[in-house]
């Protein structure tokens, strides 16, 4: 073998491992490119799925709603105001005056029903103007994917949010729910059904009479007028998780309830059925100036009501992982002149919320 033919292979094997580096390895970068993630200004654009209620809340005129970032909108206890706070409660700001009720909100987008006037209203979510997409005769609202799914007198109606292609979807029916690309509605005997918007297919999902009704990935839920008991349908499995309770609220795999008798919140597994004590109150009593009473003080007063008040909570909101109770408290009529307040439950019992 000559010299010349040993030269020319030594130098086709080198860049036959060179060649062989670069296509397995990792690819070398310019000085102009990056592996790094870039940041835009590209706006949220949520998907069919994304729902701007919190689903149990839904079912209690949906005075409280997550803002998406670990805050809070809702209804504030004292004034009925529409209030934004933050994860942590120490920034809160009023956005409006009109008293909401389904509070929705999606990205920097907000909308509410005006419980005073039935107005479906929208504004951003750091504040500013009010728009009135419709004026008056609105109910139950539900922001979700690009459209809002709200009754209007009598019929589950939807629209775009930007307001246009205004449709009736169901006429002499209740919405209450959306979950999973289905509209959940009542027909007018209080039976619980689902459509599916784009195809306009009805089912039948309860036949008897139901309310408080909340879907979830676990199961759809309600109360039954007839026992007033607190069901799960899954699978077309209906199954009683408690009865003889109030103020029932779902929140992902949990639901929570109160016993009026004892005063307790429980919270209840959806799928084991184990109920663990969430919280109580004082019950204590106070007079309209705060000033607390043993219940042996306030014999006297039990004739004229007014003058007096028990310390008890009221209803229940979860929102994620989060659970909150208007409740009437002594601190509170001392901290603001108002005895009604919101609490959030903490490992150390229901405080009041946001912080002072």
């Amino acid at each position: 073998m000559s010299r010349a033919f040993r030269l020319i292979s030594g130098i086709l094997l080198i860049f036959t491992a060179v060649l062989f580096v670069s296509c397995s390895g990792e690819r070398a970068t310019s000085p102009a490119e990056t592996t790094e993630a870039v940041e835009t200004d590209a706006p949220f654009v949520p998907d069919e799925n994304t729902l701007g209620f919190s689903p149990g809340s839904a079912s209690r005129q949906g005075l409280i709603c997550s803002d998406g970032k670990g805050g809070i909108l809702y209804q504030d206890a004292a004034s009925g105001s529409l209030f934004h706070t933050d994860k942590d409660g120490d920034h809160t700001s009023a956005l409006s005056e009109r008293k909401p009720i389904f509070i929705n909100c999606i990205g920097e987008n907000v909308w509410f029903v005006d419980s005073d006037t039935g107005a479906l209203c929208s504004l951003p979510l750091k504040g500013g103007e009010v728009t009135e997409i419709k004026e008056s005769g609105c109910g139950n609202l539900f922001a979700a994917g690009g459209y809002l799914y709200f009754g209007e007198k009598g019929n589950a109606c939807r629209m775009k949010q930007d307001g246009t292609a205004y449709e009736t979807l169901v006429k002499n029916a209740e919405p209450v729910s959306f979950f999973d690309g289905y509209l959940y509605y009542l027909a007018q005997d209080g039976s619980l059904f689902r459509i599916e918007p784009r195809s306009r297919q009805s089912e039948q999902i309860e036949a008897n009479a139901v309310m408080s009704v909340s879907v979830n990935e676990y199961g759809v839920f309600y109360v039954s007028p007839a026992d007033k008991g607190f069901y799960k349908l899954k699978d077309g499995e209906r199954t009683l998780l408690i009865s003889g309770t109030e103020f029932h609220m779902t929140g992902g795999k949990n639901a929570y309830f109160k016993d009026t008798m004892q005063g307790i919140y429980y919270r209840i597994d959806v799928e084991t059925a184990v109920c663990t004590q969430l919280c109580t109150f004082s019950r204590l009593y106070f007079t309209e100036k705060g000033q607390l009473m043993t219940l042996e003080e306030i014999q006297p007063f039990l004739s004229t009501a007014k003058e007096v008040s028990s310390e008890d909570g009221g209803y229940i909101y979860a929102v994620g992982e989060e659970v909150y109770i208007y409740a009437t408290l002594a601190e509170a009529l001392n901290r603001s002149g108002s005895a009604y307040c919101l609490t959030k439950v903490t490992e150390n019992g229901p405080v009041i919320w946001p912080n002072p």
